[in-house]
């Protein structure tokens, strides 16, 4: 059993099944979830802010269990919106340093310091375009949205 599945059966024993989005019962359900991401991620600023190792790794595991929570509750097709979106993330690291050069001048035009981030792994190398302000991976030219339409 996946860790995404063993939150969606944990809620389904507490009671915090899906429900239908016609019914006013489910986004009350969605927001009082979204508290709790809030507060978890409030722990974990402070864990990082005090360097707690400890409480970094408790506050990121339940993180992920009450951000889990929140997309079993929504009762979409989760499994295969993250497929999407992990494949969508992955045409942000290429092999072709060319794709990440010609990304830059759209971002410095908008006034966005970028810099080009190269990586070997198993002999390949990999480039991704980051934001220098943060390190943030920014979408390379031409970026197609995920598209989550036909699932929802």
């Amino acid at each position: 059993m996946t860790p995404y599945e063993r939150i969606a059966l944990w809620n389904q024993k507490a009671g915090k099944s899906p429900l239908s989005p016609d019914d006013e019962a489910y986004w009350v359900l969605l927001e009082n979830q979204t508290q709790r991401i809030e507060e978890e991620l409030r722990e974990l600023r402070t864990a990082l802010k005090k360097r707690n190792l400890a409480k970094l790794l408790d506050a990121g595991c339940d993180l992920e269990v009450v951000v889990s929570g929140l997309n079993y509750m929504c009762g979409l097709e989760y499994k295969s919106a993250i497929q999407r979106v992990l494949d969508n993330n992955e045409l942000k690291v290429v092999k072709d340093r060319q794709l990440v050069e010609d990304s830059i001048e759209p971002y410095r035009q908008k006034g966005i310091e970028t810099k080009i981030v190269e990586v070997t792994l198993d002999g390949e190398s990999y480039y991704s375009l980051h934001r220098v302000e943060d390190d943030k991976i920014l979408k390379l030219n031409n970026h197609t949205k995920v598209d989550l339409s036909d699932i929802i």
